[in-house]
């Protein structure tokens, strides 16, 4: 979500990640779904642990079938089920590809189970639940994610905000977008929801800021 102000871009989300939609999208072409794809002659397409890791940089925008499906494996790494799905994708949409996963694999027996889940990779914890709220939010499947130009992941940091030097720049051009702040992490969840369970929420604030029972003669002192 975002509103212009003084032709400035903003956002009320504190996710260093974000998904944007464009107005104009359409369903990857056979050439757009290999782009940047390398299959062996088995079919295989090899996912390595740094291929579905999603920190605060560096900076990416997520926009071709590929690098929408690592970060679709790093932000379900923990359910099963959604890991087939997307696998399942995979090969429909490469024609008969299919997703490596071994060497990203954790046996049920490695300690490393109860931290990653399923497979290793991660999503920047400000960010966690950026995808899988936003197709809860938009009714948007997973496979149209995947498939469909008109979604973008941006992978930033909020220290750096290199997508809102971007809009503000006008290098990338608001209009070109239905939304541009499309997704909400679950900690903006949490955020939104304590909002609404306590509406003198920014009153709080104004009572920790108060000079009441403020000494100055105790700050010379020190």
């Amino acid at each position: 979500m975002f509103q212009i102000r003084r032709g400035v871009f903003e956002t009320n989300s504190s996710s260093s990640h974000s998904i944007s939609i464009r107005r104009n999208g359409h369903t990857y072409t056979k050439d757009e779904i290999m782009k940047g794809l390398w299959l062996y002659d088995d079919g295989s397409y090899c996912v390595w642990d740094n291929d579905i890791e999603f920190g605060r940089s560096p900076f990416e925008p997520l926009t071709t079938f590929k690098d929408k499906v690592r970060y679709a494996l790093a932000s379900y790494h923990d359910d099963q089920n959604k890991i087939d799905e997307i696998c399942s994708i995979f090969t429909k949409y490469t024609e008969g590809g299919w997703l490596d996963l071994k060497s990203v694999l954790i046996d049920k027996d490695d300690e490393d189970r109860s931290w990653y889940g399923v497979i290793r990779g991660y999503v920047d914890h400000q960010s966690i639940g950026i995808l899988q709220n936003f197709l809860r939010s938009h009714n948007v499947s997973l496979e149209e994610f995947l498939t469909n130009s008109k979604y973008i992941v941006w992978v930033d940091g909020d220290e750096y905000q290199i997508k809102e030097s971007l809009f503000e720049s006008g290098l990338v051009h608001i209009e070109d977008f239905e939304e541009v702040d499309a997704s909400m992490s679950n900690d903006d969840l949490e955020w939104e929801q304590y909002k609404k369970d306590n509406p003198d929420w920014d009153k709080e604030d104004e009572d920790d800021d108060s000079d009441e029972g403020w000494d100055p003669q105790l700050l010379m002192m020190r």
